[in-house]
């Protein structure tokens, strides 16, 4: 219903590797600079079903870019 939550973040996707320490939000803040980071995490967190923000280095998510 609300299509406001996500209208900020960039349509655009891309698989991503998270790196060594790397939470959602160091994730969200490098893919997405100019994009509010707790949208960006959000939006990752659906695209990959996540329920927690610290990722594991190594791992791909596929991440709004842009």
């Amino acid at each position: 219903n609300s299509a406001d939550s996500s209208a900020g973040v960039p349509d655009r996707l891309a698989v991503v590797r998270v790196a060594a320490g790397e939470s959602l939000q160091d994730v969200a803040a490098r893919v997405a600079p100019d994009t509010p980071v707790r949208q960006v995490v959000e939006r990752i967190r659906e695209l990959n079903d996540l329920d927690s923000s610290m990722p594991v280095a190594g791992q791909t998510l596929i991440a709004p870019i842009g």
